[in-house]
């Protein structure tokens, strides 16, 4: 029986590739199955694939043509057969002890299981606690507020799929429901979709995952796609919000996120994108102090201010002697 699929899609990752697949065979599971999907890549990510698919029975290779993470993501859930998927970015890796811990809590049938990371530069690593809710099963109540009300603490649910355990019947169902694909905030509606779904709920204090800091990761560059997946992921999020009778209040926050999430992607931009309208309300209304600052510079139109505070925070983290991957 495969209890795990773990899937990871690769594009263009043949410097962390082996790192990454070497941290799940090493563990040397029977029950654990490796979906590896290659979007496009121009370098040598297909042959390393290819050369661990020879030397292990538990690895699947799909080869395709470039069409964003959503697509691929989507052709490695159809693929799988463990009982719960688990996701792996490429250049990223898991911990030793991963499916050994997992294994505590698959008995109990939970929907989802929740974990912390570990970011990981060239000389440290840090450990993350992700989600503002209690370690432990969460009760009735908990996964109500999750349902209803997630937009008024995004703190509380993190939308990254690389850090949850969950249910493969759950995924496989919701995957029908998602209608964009796109490559940035990718996760956003695969997540709130599976997080809907689900009543069983465990939160674990261990960290199982190790997230690679970048330079130059997909997550932090700002190109014309990045806004065209703004829109797109925007309009879905709002309608699966309307379709789950979220109150407006509700939604109203998750309008707020989402300016601020504009803001910022123009405020890191060059170019001069259609403008969101942010009102000196939205700004008020904004909670979170980090957000509301990056929500009024980008309101005054102060892309120099932002950008001389990222270098302040970039200084900050030399000082305390980050070294960051290539």
């Amino acid at each position: 029986m495969i209890n795990y699929s773990v899937i990871i899609p690769i594009y263009n990752m043949e410097k962390y590739l082996e790192e990454c697949i070497n941290s799940i065979v090493i563990q040397k599971r029977d029950d654990v199955e490796i979906i590896l999907i290659n979007d496009g890549s121009t370098d040598n990510s297909l042959d390393i694939c290819y050369k661990y698919q020879e030397r292990y029975n538990n690895i699947v290779v799909i080869d395709k043509a470039n069409s964003g993470t959503t697509d691929t993501i989507i052709q490695g859930i159809k693929k799988s057969s463990g009982k719960y998927i688990c996701f792996s970015d490429a250049d990223d890796y898991i911990d030793t002890n991963y499916f050994t811990v997992l294994d505590k809590y698959i008995k109990d049938n939970y929907d989802i299981i929740l974990f912390n990371y570990s970011k990981k530069y060239i000389n440290n690593t840090i450990n993350v606690k992700i989600n503002s809710i209690n370690y432990g099963e969460l009760d009735n109540n908990e996964v109500e507020f999750l349902h209803k009300k997630l937009f008024l603490d995004f703190s509380k649910y993190s939308f990254y799929r690389w850090d949850k355990a969950i249910k493969s019947e759950i995924i496989k169902n919701n995957i029908l429901k998602i209608n964009e694909k796109t490559t940035y905030l990718e996760d956003h509606v695969f997540s709130l979709l599976n997080l809907l779904s689900a009543n069983k709920i465990i939160y674990i204090n261990e960290a199982l995952y190790y997230y690679r800091m970048r330079k130059n990761s997909v997550s932090h560059s700002i190109n014309d796609k990045v806004f065209e997946d703004y829109e797109k992921i925007k309009k879905e999020m709002f309608e699966i919000a309307q379709k789950n009778n979220i109150t407006n209040q509700v939604i109203y926050s998750l309008k707020l996120y989402f300016l601020y999430q504009y803001a910022r992607y123009s405020l890191k931009s060059n170019k001069r994108h259609k403008a969101e309208n942010v009102s000196i309300k939205d700004i008020i209304n904004t909670k979170d102090k980090n957000r509301k600052m990056v929500m009024l510079l980008y309101k005054l139109n102060l892309k120099t201010v932002y950008k001389i505070l990222l270098k302040a925070k970039l200084r900050k983290e030399k000082s305390k002697k980050l070294e960051y991957f290539d």
